[in-house]
């Protein structure tokens, strides 16, 4: 699959000197430098993304696309309500353009919890960060996704399964010198037992 950033634009793009003045560019990401989120809603990123960025990827030969950055949109809504609203609604019918558009390829998202119950007819699988370890780059060790976070996401996702019969990937962060750990080990053993693929 390739990987693209749905929620976010980022300057290493070819593309980006193109789109850097333009009003859907909201504001630098502050966990990843280059990275600039995006108003999903905006026609002209939508325009950009399903009509170039997805097309350059299946043209380079991949089966499909896992998009990230989807959960800017909830970000967006969530911090400035009347100047963004309508941003969760955006990002739930671009993946649905997306399927329109290209009914044949495997489509995953990246988190979105928001949007799993909409999405779950439309999406192949969703791929999910930070259910059982957080690791900050500036950090030197992972440590244990809070108890109240873990439930919730986990809830989402066995929602998502029960309804859709569709995978879920757990992505378990980890430095080098922690994969053999035990709190490595526990999130293995609990997502799977979940049914989860970690």
């Amino acid at each position: 699959l390739a990987y693209l950033s749905a929620g976010e634009a980022h300057e290493s793009r070819d593309w980006w000197p193109s789109v850097r003045e333009k009003p859907f560019i909201v504001e630098p990401s502050p966990e990843w430098p280059g990275a600039h989120r995006v108003d999903i809603r905006a026609k002209a990123w939508r325009d950009l993304f399903l009509g170039k960025i997805v097309p350059a990827a299946i043209e380079r030969g991949y089966a499909g696309v896992m998009l990230d950055t989807l959960d800017v949109a909830e970000h967006l809504e969530s911090s400035a309500p009347a100047r963004f609203a309508g941003s969760l609604d955006a990002a739930a019918s671009l993946v649905e353009e997306l399927r329109a558009r290209y009914p044949s390829i495997a489509v995953v998202v990246n988190n979105a919890l928001p949007l799993l119950e909409r999405l779950g007819p439309v999406i192949d699988g969703v791929l999910v960060e930070d259910v059982y370890t957080l690791c900050l780059p500036s950090s030197e060790s992972c440590v244990k996704t809070p108890r109240a976070l873990r439930v919730r996401k986990e809830n989402a996702l066995r929602g998502f399964v029960a309804k859709s019969g569709k995978p879920v990937f757990v992505l378990i962060y980890a430095w080098p010198s922690e994969r053999g750990g035990r709190l490595v080990r526990k999130s293995l053993a609990r997502a799977r037992a979940l049914g989860f693929f970690p």
